[in-house]
Order: C-alpha cells, then structure tokens, then sequence
C-alpha cells in the first residue's frame, strides 16, 4: 500500500517509523520512501491489520495522512 502524507518531510520519518512499529502485519523491512512525491510505501499483512487503521496510526501521531475518497455507495475503498 501506499500512504500519501502531504506534510511529509525527512524529520516525521522517525515518527511514522515509531507509530508502526507496534503493529503485527506491517512490514518494517518493506518501507520506501519518496520524499518528492510525500508517500510511503510499505507491505503489511491484511489478515493483522487494516490500511485503515494503518493510515489511522500515523495521522494520530501528527503526521497528516490523504485519506481516500470514497467515490461509491460500496464498503470499502
């Protein structure tokens, strides 16, 4: 998956590393960052955990994370 974080810059780097780190099913060894584009790309375990709740992890630490837009009526994204 893919985390867009517009506010992305080298210094929230720690922190995100930090709000995952508790989580089973993220993949620490899978993280690249592209600090052009502001996103993270990293592989997790979808059985363990949610992109949601991995989105949800890294906002509440500060780091703003682009939601999604839902552009339907189904559950989901």
């Amino acid at each position: 998956m893919t985390v867009s974080m517009p506010n992305l810059t080298e210094a929230n780097k720690a922190t995100v590393v930090a709000a995952l780190s508790k989580y089973a099913g993220v993949r620490k060894d899978s993280y690249v960052w592209d600090m052009q584009a502001k996103t993270l790309t990293l592989k997790y375990d979808s059985m363990q955990i949610a992109q949601a709740n991995i989105r949800y992890a890294i906002d509440e630490k500060g780091v703003k994370v682009a939601f999604p837009e839902k552009t339907d009526n189904r559950a989901g994204y």
